[in-house]
């Protein structure tokens, strides 16, 4: 790309569709937005509403729709649903001249059991020593040295030909432990101390992390993280596995446990909300409402506040603004901004009507806009440095899907 990488630090988010000011948008033509598309409304939306960054689901290559990306066929290949290599490094150009930073998501934990990807790829298991006991995907041999070169180039190829800003690790937790999701303890495996980390993942992301801080020391890496591994964001050689940020998934499931709480209980599970603070100092969190929270009957953000339609709202505003002033980077998924009530649904649009039909979620979305706006942007974090408060944040979205 001919426009220089460029870091934007502040409050981010993810978007999906979104409207256009005249004729049916691409979701409505059965139509996937481009990348060319995304370069304009996208961007206009994105930096109009106040978010730094836009953080974008896995653009590999992948099968099928309906894994958003998480499972893997072509590492190497940026998916041609939305338009051409060329077109998407059009699009992060975009954003950069917006001022706009671009994190992208990336899954070294394993990938697509179809025949046509890496799957048994010599006739037996070559890239992969076992298959995921929850996802069936299969988990990368990180024992190997040519797995470890084909990810850790992998991640390079991104960063030097597409020059995403940040990159955010999925299913960490699920790497670091030997026996991650198996619950009979006749199958569990241990290492050669006794426990059961996997020490061979734990080695290989200090090398992806060590890697990218060498060729590109401005490229913060996140963490999807989800128990207690200690020093996440510390440096290597402090003992710790290299990232900037770790996602904070306690902070998201106990406050959306609270905020689910009808109101005569809450008083007995304030906890909920102050339990954080204990430990919010010791990494450098990222606070994340993410699309996993509003998928599989969970219910949208606002489905899950309690009371009538007033207090719902309420119950947003005041989720958005807790959030908002917590320590701490930010993350909303598309989507929460306009307080939608159905789930996401990755065949369709966000319902973006929403906003021209009716006050309550103009509003609203007035609200999160006022809230980007007025906050001073955070200094970036450039290293992993001992932890502080962890301050950008980001608006996560993905190009559209067809209705």
């Amino acid at each position: 790309m001919e426009a220089p990488r460029r870091r934007a630090t502040g409050r981010a988010g993810r978007v999906r569709q979104l409207p256009r000011s005249h004729g049916p948008f691409p979701a409505q033509r059965g139509e996937f937005y481009t990348y060319d598309d995304l370069s304009v409304e996208l961007v206009d939306y994105v930096h109009d509403m106040g978010y730094t960054h836009i953080e974008v689901m896995p653009l590999m290559e992948h099968p099928f729709d309906g894994s958003w990306g998480y499972q893997t066929t072509g590492y190497y290949a940026a998916t041609s649903r939305y338009g051409d290599p060329q077109q998407l490094m059009h699009f992060i150009d975009a954003c950069h001249k917006a001022g706009i930073g671009v994190i992208m998501d990336w899954v070294p934990g394993g990938f697509c059991a179809d025949s046509h990807g890496l799957a048994t790829f010599n006739g037996h298991m070559l890239f992969e020593h076992e298959i995921h006991p929850n996802w069936g995907t299969h988990k990368f041999d990180f024992a190997r040295g040519e797995v470890r070169s084909f990810l850790v180039s992998n991640v390079l190829y991104w960063l030097e030909n597409f020059h995403v800003d940040g990159i955010r690790m999925d299913g960490v937790s699920s790497m670091l432990y030997l026996n991650f999701g198996i619950d009979d303890p006749g199958q569990k495996k241990f290492n050669k101390y006794g426990t059961e980390e996997d020490l061979d993942a734990s080695a290989f992301i200090r090398q992806v992390n060590c890697a990218v801080e060498a060729h590109f020391p401005d490229v913060m890496m996140m963490a999807e993280e989800s128990t207690a591994w200690p020093l996440v964001t510390y440096p290597p050689q402090d003992g710790g596995l290299g990232f900037h940020y770790k996602w904070d998934m306690g902070w998201m499931n106990d406050t959306l446990h609270y905020m689910q709480t009808d109101f005569p209980w809450r008083p007995g599970n304030h906890g909920l909300l102050t339990f954080s603070i204990m430990y919010a100092f010791t990494e450098n969190f990222i606070c994340p409402l993410s699309h996993d929270e509003v998928v599989h009957g969970k219910c949208s953000l606002i489905g899950r506040m309690p009371g009538d339609w007033w207090r719902q709202f309420a119950g947003l505003r005041t989720l958005a603004f807790y959030q908002m002033t917590h320590p701490g980077a930010k993350l909303n998924f598309m989507g929460n901004e306009i307080g939608q009530f159905i789930e996401w649904r990755y065949y369709e649009s966000i319902q973006w009507f929403l906003t021209e039909e009716y006050e309550t979620h103009r509003h609203h979305q007035a609200f999160i806009k006022r809230s980007t706006t007025c906050t001073p942007p955070s200094p970036p974090c450039t290293s992993a440095a001992t932890p502080t408060t962890a301050l950008p944040g980001s608006m996560r979205t993905t190009p559209s899907s067809p209705s």
